[in-house]
């Protein structure tokens, strides 16, 4: 029984660190990234994998190189989530239906006897806000990204005191 005990937890320990670990870029994955000097991001589709170097489809009809040692981040996309976007779009859509709701009932239209409060004009604006966010987050989604790495690159230096052969992963 106690070597069943060890072995789960064994077991537990690695499935932890497998989750924690960096996704490889190869060819035909889609991947976001950052050049050394700027914040913004660029999505693009991995064509071919250098020894120092990525060649990029960034748009439509811009297939270029990226060395390695420019890329300041990578991420790597697993696809997207459908049920994710549909959590998201709900929550959006019932705040925004909820907001815009409250503003009609705070107008204090009054028809009559009849008088919905800014409350309950919410709570029945939410509920179409809430189906048609659900709706439009199922057909578009979330992305997940997760930290990429390129394959390892090499550099050879000469200096002074003679030649070094260096092996880095870059950032």
């Amino acid at each position: 029984m106690r070597w069943h005990r060890m072995w789960l937890s064994g077991l537990m320990l690695c499935c932890g660190n497998v989750g924690a670990q960096e996704v490889l870029a190869t060819p035909g994955a889609r991947v976001r990234f950052t050049t050394r000097g700027s914040t913004r991001w660029l999505t693009a589709v991995v064509r071919e994998v250098g020894p120092d170097s990525l060649r990029l489809d960034v748009g439509p009809t811009q297939n270029r190189p990226f060395a390695t040692a420019d890329i300041a981040e990578l991420q790597v996309s697993l696809g997207r989530n459908h049920l994710a976007g549909m959590g998201a779009g709900l929550l959006i859509g019932a705040g925004i239906g909820g907001v815009g709701g409250a503003l009609v009932g705070l107008t204090e239209a009054r028809d009559g006897d009849y008088y919905i409060g800014p409350v309950w004009a919410g709570v029945i604006f939410a509920v179409p806000g809430a189906l048609a966010g659900s709706l439009i987050g199922a057909l578009v989604g979330t992305e997940r990204w997760y930290p990429g790495v390129v394959a390892t690159a090499r550099r050879v230096e000469v200096s002074p005191r003679g030649i070094s052969l260096r092996f880095a992963l870059p950032r």
